[in-house]
């Protein structure tokens, strides 16, 4: 078991509080140039890495997944601090000062900091932790209709009912993906591999959960 940081947009986090997000997907760090298949896993000793091969017909590519059952993910997300501590960095600010979550919305009162991005967001201040169930290294479109409700996607309507859904859950997944992917390179139609991590939720800090479990 390894602790690692693991960062969300707003509407991910809304869905992780929510009880609607249970997998999340990331592209696998190096891309095969050629087609190539999953050739299954295996663990560096003494290591606690888990590294997957992907193999072509001229190429065995082999990586650190970056996940691993058992895993803790502490989650990061956009925040801000008191304003009096504007002019320090977050990994200055005093444990256990006020902080504003903004999957949380606007705040209706006090007054905060700017908004800091995810990677900013210091180990006390998350207030979830993911413990990895599952990890799958696939295609991104591998992804059922089942993984995209998993991934907090839901199914929408317009118009009449009877004609059935507007889009389906896979197909909302593959617009949220775009927006956040494919001005990096890694759109949906691009098909790149991916790491599938399902996990379960815990509405805690992960040292929280730590003191509770050895308590």
């Amino acid at each position: 078991m390894t602790d690692r940081l693991i960062p969300f947009t707003g509407l991910m986090m809304s869905a992780l509080l929510d009880g609607r997000k249970t997998q999340t997907r990331r592209v696998l760090r190096h891309q095969p140039a050629e087609p190539c298949d999953f050739a299954g896993f295996y663990e560096v000793p003494g290591s606690g890495l888990l590294q997957c091969r992907l193999q072509g017909e001229s190429t065995l590519l082999s990586q650190a997944v970056g996940y691993a059952t058992g895993d803790r993910l502490w989650v990061r997300e956009a925040f801000s601090g008191p304003h009096g501590c504007r002019n320090l960095p977050p990994r200055d600010w005093p444990v256990g000062c006020p902080i504003w979550r903004w999957a949380d919305g606007n705040p209706t009162e006090g007054d905060w900091t700017k908004p800091k991005p995810p990677m900013f967001m210091p180990r006390w201040v998350s207030r979830l932790t993911l413990v990895v169930t599952e990890v799958r290294v696939e295609h991104l479109q591998d992804i059922s209709e089942d993984d995209a409700r998993a991934e907090g996607m839901a199914v929408t309507w317009s118009g009449n009912m009877a004609e059935g859904p507007s889009k389906f859950a896979d197909e909302n997944f593959a617009e949220l993906w775009d927006s956040l992917n494919a001005k990096r390179g890694y759109g949906w139609d691009t098909n790149p591999w991916v790491v599938a991590i399902t996990f379960t939720v815990h509405q805690s800090n992960i040292d929280a959960m730590t003191e509770r479990e050895a308590a």
